[in-house]
């Protein structure tokens, strides 16, 4: 994982499009408190191996508008059930060493070398598909040690800024809408 605690990202007011980007989007749903930017997530996959959100018990995954984007917040947050099922998925598609981070914040971690293999984790929203490299969804805590970035959580769901980075997040108000597309964040102006 790059260390990226010394970059910047923009704020852009109006329209920024890039004429060969990809971009892909998902309704904003209605939802209260109205402060919160809320969007719907399916399934969450990692590598080919798809998980429904929302098929537990647990009624903060269920429904339309089950997360909140928000660029103030480092994690992304998960509702508990579900989470033990992606930390089992990802624990059969990292073939590493699962280890413990000493500061007792994160976890998974796993023992990481050159020529570790970490899995391309998409987020299925409501018409978007947005597919998360390494860089979104671990942090190297040790030389040797990388830990997931995306946590438990019994009272909100949230998608936050470590999974936005190299995204262009677009939010269109009028529209209720908002879209992603993969950027290099350290190429713009």
């Amino acid at each position: 994982a790059p260390d990226s605690a010394a970059k910047s990202s923009k704020l852009i007011f109006g329209t920024a499009t890039d004429s060969n980007a990809v971009s892909t989007s998902t309704p904003l749903v209605d939802r209260d408190p109205s402060t919160y930017y809320y969007v719907t997530l399916e399934a969450i996959s990692v590598g080919d191996k798809k998980l429904a959100y929302g098929s537990g018990s647990a009624s903060l995954a269920t429904g339309e508008g089950n997360i909140i984007i928000d660029s103030g917040t480092t994690l992304t947050f998960l509702e508990s059930e579900f989470y033990n099922s992606l930390e089992s998925a990802l624990e059969e598609a990292i073939k590493a060493k699962r280890v413990s981070d000493p500061k007792g914040l994160l976890s998974p971690c796993f023992e990481a070398d050159k020529d570790m293999d970490l899995p391309v984790i998409t987020f299925h929203f409501s018409g978007a598909d947005v597919k998360l490299q390494p860089w979104n969804t671990f942090a190297q805590v040790q030389d040797h040690m990388v830990c997931f970035t995306i946590v438990p959580s019994n009272d909100i769901a949230i998608f936050g800024n470590l999974s936005q980075m190299d995204f262009l997040v677009s939010y269109d108000l009028e529209e209720r809408s908002v879209s992603f597309t993969p950027t290099d964040c350290t190429k713009n102006p």
